[in-house]
Formats: structure tokens, sequence, C-alpha cells
């Protein structure tokens, strides 16, 4: 999965030379594609994500935010995702007026007219 000599993200050859940047996982990007997908900067910390079958790598600041709580919605929490793209938390996806999970089946509240 990881050739150590094929940047993970444009799948070119690395050649000697070439600014390298290397993950823990053994995958290798040549610096210049070592860059967030949404905003193009470069990726100067740790919070990321790679997401390995689209070849890209988010920015913790372009990962999604959970509309409810505000915290980073990551793809190792359980998560719902609206039909308008917005990603909640499981867990935050509760009715505000009787806090009961809105995981499963027709949302209608007795209270709604």
């Amino acid at each position: 999965e990881n050739d150590p000599s094929i940047c993970a993200v444009c799948q070119e050859k690395l050649r000697e030379g070439d600014a390298v940047c290397s993950l823990a996982s053994g995958a290798r990007f040549h610096d210049a594609c070592f860059k967030c997908n949404v905003c193009n900067e470069p990726i100067t910390t740790e919070n990321f994500v790679r997401d390995r079958s689209a070849r890209t790598i988010t920015c913790g600041n372009c990962l999604p935010k959970c509309p409810h709580c505000g915290e980073t919605v990551s793809v190792f929490d359980k998560s719902v995702s609206a039909p308008d793209g917005t990603q909640f938390h499981a867990e935050c996806l509760r009715c505000d007026r009787c806090k009961a999970s809105l995981l499963e089946g027709f949302f209608h509240h007795p209270h709604d007219a």
C-alpha cells in the first residue's frame, strides 16, 4: 500500500534530492503535495486527516465542525450527514426540546403543529 518510492498524493515517483515528508505509516509525499486539499495550505501540525482512497489530506482547520457542539467531526467519530452534507456527531443529533436521539426513523415531535 505505501510504496516508499511514490508520493502518496500525486502518485509520481519520489526522486533523489526531492524534498520529502514521511508519516509513521510509511507514506511519503513531495513537500509540495503535503498540503490541505481544501485551503491549499501546507500541513504544519499533527492535526490533519489523510484519506488514503481519495489521496487527499485535510488540515484540522478545514475538517467539518458539528453545528451542535462546534467540535471537529473526524473520520474516527461516529457521525451522521444531513441531506445538505452537514455532519453531526451521532450523540449530538438530538431533539433540542426533549433530548431524544434523532438517529432512527421519521422525526415528528408531538408539540409540532
